[in-house]
């Protein structure tokens, strides 16, 4: 999964992209590893009281931020 991740980061920066931000609940520890395997960096936690329609319930979210010039592929 962190090849396809790191394919389509680098399709964004090569599109133009300087800098990408994404979230991912706390519970979901695999999608966090993929998201520091491709070299995001943790910026901070939100909560968050109500995600969607289909998830009403709060949940925990970690954000991540990665700029261009830090990018190593």
């Amino acid at each position: 999964m962190s090849e396809a991740a790191s394919s389509f980061v680098a399709y964004l920066f090569k599109q133009g992209f300087a800098k990408i931000v994404i979230e991912a609940n706390v519970d979901n520890i695999g999608s966090n590893r993929v998201i520091e395997k491709v070299g995001f960096t943790f910026t901070h936690l939100e909560h968050k009281e109500h995600c969607s329609s289909f998830k009403p319930e709060p949940i925990d979210v970690n954000w991540y931020e990665l700029r261009n010039e830090n990018y190593g592929h």
